[in-house]
């Protein structure tokens, strides 16, 4: 453990993969179930029929990766449902809250973001290392059970991701098994079109980049999506861009406010730098709503600020961690 985050590393085939997962994270993971289960709000019933459906659209998907899912669940000794609506919780979450600050700059291909979530996830949150038996890595910071989050791989292809808010229900392929694919991916071309393959039913923004500078970001509207750019930079928190769909105004001002900061930011830069988007990632210039947010009380998950901030480096495939929103602690350095 370096820095206060497990490091993990599961190979193999999918099952043995899930298995290893499962069997090495079983107490957090069944911390992480616990928390998800009691702020979705819903009976045990109606999370077993969401599961089913989630599972069929997995399946349907990529059969390997509602194996890992089942693995998983074999692994913590849990039954796979649990597994199934974790990897669907930003579809099942209706929350009045924000999350995220995610930044690509497209001449040095570094890619950043602060992940802003529960207190609770931040000592369960592991970096996760996937190893492919044809020599493919990821390397992804992750939720317990969860098989897609923040991240890069061997291909020098890095992706980040920004929760959006819309109505209606969410049922599509859940993005956090997108963001698997994405991270499977050894083009960027592949990576779009595993995009294309997942369809709608999510609200969610995914910034993808690679150690070239090759990049697209597309915003999920439940039914239909919205593509951004091409820009030199990209700056994503939680609103929609594509369509004024979030005013600003009520929860999203504190969106509004972080993109704007970071735009400001940017600006003033001379270089596009690593140290750059640390800076940018650690700022607390916005007195009320600031890049880097200390924990602060929630009415539904106790207490929200940035739980971790992850940049990557992606043509020097290497990892920069930094764990909590404290500033004056130093990022950990990992390199595939």
């Amino acid at each position: 453990m370096s820095n206060g985050f497990l490091q993990v590393t599961v190979s193999g085939r999918a099952d043995e993969r899930g298995f290893q997962h499962g069997r090495i994270l079983a107490d957090r993971i069944e911390r992480t179930v616990e928390f998800y289960t009691r702020i979705f709000g819903q009976s045990a019933s109606v999370l077993v029929e969401l599961a089913s459906h989630f599972k069929q659209k997995i399946r349907e998907f990529n059969g390997e990766y509602a194996a890992e899912i089942e693995s998983i669940a074999e692994g913590a000794g849990l039954d796979s449902w649990y597994i199934y609506v974790l990897n669907a919780r930003s579809e099942l979450l209706s929350l009045k809250t924000n999350e995220c600050t995610a930044i690509y700059f497209q001449k040095t291909g570094i890619l950043g973001q602060n992940w802003d979530w529960a207190s609770v996830l931040e000592p369960l949150t592991v970096l996760m290392r996937i190893e492919h038996s044809n020599g493919h890595v990821i390397q992804m910071i992750t939720e317990p059970g969860i098989i897609g989050k923040i991240g890069l791989n061997s291909s020098g292809i890095g992706v980040c991701l920004n929760i959006l808010r819309i109505k209606g229900r969410l049922d599509g392929l859940p993005v956090h098994v997108l963001l698997r694919a994405i991270l499977d991916s050894q083009s960027i071309d592949e990576a779009k079109i595993a995009v294309e393959k997942a369809g709608h039913g999510k609200a969610s923004n995914i910034l993808v980049g690679d150690q070239h500078g090759n990049c697209f970001d597309i915003e999920f509207a439940r039914d239909r999506s919205l593509t951004i750019g091409p820009q030199q930079t990209f700056v994503h928190t939680n609103h929609y861009i594509g369509e004024h769909i979030n005013p600003n105004a009520g929860i999203f001002r504190c969106s509004y406010a972080r993109k704007q900061t970071a735009e400001e930011k940017i600006k003033a830069l001379t270089t596009h730098s690593v140290e750059d988007m640390k800076s940018i990632l650690l700022d607390r210039s916005h007195g009320e709503f600031p890049i880097n947010r200390r924990y602060t009380p929630d009415d539904v998950i106790e207490e929200m600020g940035t739980v971790c901030s992850v940049i990557m480096d992606l043509p020097n495939q290497t990892i920069h961690l930094k764990r909590g929103h404290t500033v004056d602690t130093d990022f950990s350095r990992y390199t595939l």
